[in-house]
């Protein structure tokens, strides 16, 4: 029905906002961790 199919419109919107949310966290952390490289690298 047609009533369903929006049900699974917004559970799929839903993910796809979820999935950004998660990449960007993603991508702050990753940034982070460039950032913190050249520490690391002085105790090699």
């Amino acid at each position: 029905s047609a009533v369903k199919s929006m049900d699974g419109a917004a559970t799929s919107f839903k993910n796809i906002q979820e999935l950004k949310d998660t990449n960007s966290v993603y991508k702050r952390l990753s940034a982070h961790i460039v950032l913190d490289l050249p520490d690391l690298s002085e105790f090699s």
